[in-house]
């Protein structure tokens, strides 16, 4: 398996954070993360459901996210990681917007994840490409001033958009206009499923 090459093609780089490396930047900031997030040798997260209970892990987590530089570090930690797998491409599913970071702009993060691709490609020649994530919870207003940060921020690795979130709260018809926006400044466009 390992010699195989591989390709990582939806992973949400916000989700990759290890719990050793969520300490070590708490650490630096001078945030306590809940023990009770962490199994007992702080080695995995843990928790008991998903719709709940992980959505709390994970923003514990991102308390400690808060730069351009977090994200980097974040992306190339996971970018080497896949090296190692012999993954040869890789697919970052990226928050413009996120009520966890309420202060970074979607340009902080980007940069944070380009320059990581650019400096994980040349230490280890895995290729990586960013798709940004509209939210489907927070409507379709939101997702329009979404797009427009994503165009107005364009960059040659963005190759797509991906709609997330509750199912329940909006029809994937309401986000009708945002795919067609999409779809002319050359992105592709994808959903996520059974999400609530």
């Amino acid at each position: 398996m390992q010699s195989i090459p591989k390709a990582e093609l939806h992973v949400h780089i916000d989700g990759t954070i290890t719990p050793a490396l969520a300490l070590e930047m708490a650490a630096e900031k001078k945030i306590q993360l809940p023990d009770r997030i962490f199994n007992e040798d702080k080695t995995r997260f843990v928790w008991t459901d998903f719709s709940t209970d992980f959505h709390c892990v994970f923003e514990a987590v991102l308390q400690a996210v808060q730069s351009s530089q977090d994200f980097y570090r974040i992306t190339y930690a996971y970018l080497k990681q896949l090296a190692e797998q012999n993954t040869v491409y890789c697919e970052l599913i990226v928050p413009p917007i996120h009520e966890g970071l309420p202060n970074l702009t979607y340009y902080e993060i980007l940069t944070g994840v380009v320059d990581a691709i650019l400096q994980a490609e040349k230490d280890f020649g895995i290729v990586a490409r960013i798709i940004p994530i509209i939210m489907r919870h927070y409507g379709p207003r939101v997702g329009e001033k979404t797009m427009a940060m994503i165009l107005h921020e364009r960059h040659p690795y963005v190759v797509g958009v991906n709609l997330v979130g509750d199912i329940v709260q909006h029809e994937v018809k309401a986000f009708a206009d945002l795919f067609d926006k999409a779809h002319a400044a050359g992105l592709k466009v994808s959903c996520h499923a059974g999400e609530c």
